[in-house]
């Protein structure tokens, strides 16, 4: 009987009964946040307990606060909308907050967010950041994907037929969009404007798509084959550019007439997996598989794709 008293007093003296720890949350306006919420600190004390974060379900705002650490939200593993846009945030970690349905997360400085775990989202506000890739392959019950003012170069939304509004406005890298979905009647709202490298666009229908989707440039056009299929097909290589050998296990070698800027290789579903900037570089690291170099010269982008046996 003693031994177990005495486990027991050990145990809580270092904080391992799980109903008596306290969530770490370092940042001053985070934790200030959440403490004056008596939604979420439902014992009114001075911090927040594993137990609260645990169980509370409802909506997490801290727009606009200076926050700049979210150290704690992991904690939150019931929440279903988290609000945290306008504060600088260089990164976050949402991957925890399994039950989310809305994450707004706009106007913060982040250069990537991981969402795979999140499959229930259906609002992803994740504009004016500064993210190269974004990977929804895992949401597909998104409703509404608000993605402009980033560096995206890829956007794959094939699966995503539940989408009623898109903006992916403003990524000047942006040069493959597929919304090919199947259900673009069902998609009013559509914003792809402010992407000088996107020229097709790939779509259900072309005369729908026309008629109903105003908001591209001059110099974009829509397509039901684009020619570079994000899934197994084959790009179609300009004449100025040839990547090889192809396939791959080790190194490929890129030519083209202008002098390589940048080069952005992405996996199928869109997430930047590698970025070089030289015409000849190793692939050994990566796993078998087809993916898409994005080739930023002097003389324009160009796009290709390669296969790593």
């Amino acid at each position: 009987m003693k031994r177990i008293l005495l486990s027991t007093i050990v145990l809580i003296a270092f904080g391992f009964g799980t109903n008596a720890q306290n969530v770490n949350i370092p940042d001053v306006n985070f934790k200030n946040y959440l403490v004056t919420n008596s939604a979420i600190n439902t014992n009114s004390d001075a911090e927040i307990q594993v137990s609260e974060a645990n169980a509370f379900g409802g909506t997490i705002d801290c727009s606009n606060l200076g926050v700049s650490d979210l150290t704690g939200m992991e904690a939150f593993i019931s929440v279903t909308a988290f609000y945290c846009e306008n504060n600088g945030l260089t990164t976050m970690d949402v991957t925890q907050n399994v039950a989310l349905t809305q994450l707004i997360i706009g106007g913060n400085n982040l250069a990537s967010i991981d969402v795979t775990q999140n499959t229930a989202l259906t609002y992803l506000y994740c504009q004016n950041n500064n993210l190269s890739s974004l990977d929804v392959s895992q949401n597909i019950i998104l409703e509404y994907l608000y993605c402009f003012n980033n560096s995206l170069s890829i956007l794959n939304l094939a699966d995503h037929t539940a989408l009623v509004e898109l903006n992916c406005a403003g990524n000047v890298p942006l040069s493959m969009l597929n919304i090919a979905n199947g259900n673009n009647i069902n998609l009013p709202w559509f914003d792809a404007t402010s992407c000088p490298s996107l020229t097709c666009i790939q779509v259900d229908d072309v005369a729908w798509s026309t008629t109903n989707w105003l908001g591209i440039d001059a110099g974009t056009s829509f397509s039901t084959d684009c020619g570079w299929g994000l899934g197994i097909e084959g790009l179609i290589e300009s004449i100025d550019f040839k990547i090889y050998p192809n396939p791959t296990s080790t190194q490929i070698t890129l030519e083209t007439i202008g002098e390589i800027e940048k080069v952005l290789v992405f996996n199928t579903v869109g997430l930047l997996v590698q970025t070089e900037y030289s015409e000849s570089f190793s692939v050994e690291n990566l796993p078998t598989g087809v993916y898409v170099v994005n080739i930023r010269t002097n003389d324009g982008v160009f796009l290709s794709r390669f296969v790593k046996e």
